[in-house]
């Protein structure tokens, strides 16, 4: 996520139209299996969003805070589904292109 994030602040980016990877979740995977995973997942993600935020100089600020928000919210047990929901319709927005 962080070089995607580098690399398109460079410059247009292209799409493959074609799937490249997957991303299976679900309860015996790693960011559900150990509540220590699960709370280095949030950690991680909360200290990505702040280094991509400093990096593309608080450009997205409003963003970067509400996803930031969204672990803490996670990592205190508060789970936002309406974030996570938010920010898959846009992705598969953007697949469609």
């Amino acid at each position: 996520m962080a070089i995607f994030s580098m690399v398109a602040s460079k410059g247009k980016l292209r799409c493959i139209p074609e799937i490249m990877s997957t991303y299976r979740k679900h309860s015996g995977g790693l960011t559900s299996s150990a509540l220590a995973t699960f709370q280095n997942y949030h950690e991680n993600r909360i200290e990505l969003m702040n280094f991509l935020n400093e990096y593309h100089h608080y450009k997205c600020d409003k963003k970067a805070q509400k996803i930031i928000k969204f672990h803490q919210n996670n990592l205190e047990g508060k789970r936002v589904d309406s974030l996570y929901v938010s920010m898959k319709n846009r992705v598969k927005k953007i697949i469609k292109k």
